[in-house]
């Protein structure tokens, strides 16, 4: 399973999400919309789900609570969105598997991604992979109560640093395309 290397935010990650896309794929954001930056992985699907009709869920802060929905969907890739500590300039976004995360010194905060890995391997064959973008100076965090985003997702958007924002925006349009892209051929198969 960990054929997928960590990849660099250049054109081999907008090619390597362009071949996890051209699969039957589910998008699941990972992280808490009232801490800033962390609020990454939902405010990409916010994002996604807004300007797509790509399966895009906000795993929020329990992403295994959503592993039986996701497996509803019988992809074949699930991608992971989440801010990480990456030791990179914020906004820097890679690509990897769940062995890099658990073995690679990366910090994300998503539990045991092996575990959320292996349980979607076993249930419906599904490959994991990780999208994580290098948090920021902490974006605007609100008090526990929190503040609902608009239907386009651009408030929690603003709550974001704005490395992070850019970085949201940036992969948003890299998930995208590819998979429109994707659906088209499907309709042409048809």
């Amino acid at each position: 399973m960990e054929r997928w290397r960590q990849t660099s935010e250049t054109r081999w990650l907008r090619a390597a999400l362009a071949r996890c896309l051209s699969a039957r794929a589910v998008v699941l954001g990972i992280g808490n919309r009232d801490r800033g930056d962390d609020a990454f992985g939902p405010a990409v699907i916010d994002l996604i789900i807004a300007r797509s009709s790509i399966p895009a869920l906000d795993g929020g802060k329990a992403p295994e609570n959503y592993l039986p929905l996701i497996a509803s969907y019988k992809p074949r890739v699930v991608l992971c969105i989440d801010a990480a500590e990456l030791g990179r300039a914020p906004g820097h976004l890679t690509l990897c598997g769940p062995d890099a995360i658990e073995t690679g010194g990366i910090s994300t905060h998503a539990g045991s991604v092996t575990l959320l890995a292996d349980y979607l391997a076993m249930t419906v064959g599904a490959e994991c992979l990780f999208v994580l973008a290098q948090r920021g100076d902490g974006g605007k965090r609100l008090p526990s109560a929190g503040c609902p985003s608009d239907a386009h997702g651009a408030s929690l958007l603003r709550r974001l640093s704005p490395r992070l924002r850019a970085a949201a925006s940036r992969l948003a349009r890299m998930i995208i395309v590819p998979a429109a892209s994707a659906a088209l051929r499907e309709v042409a198969r048809v």
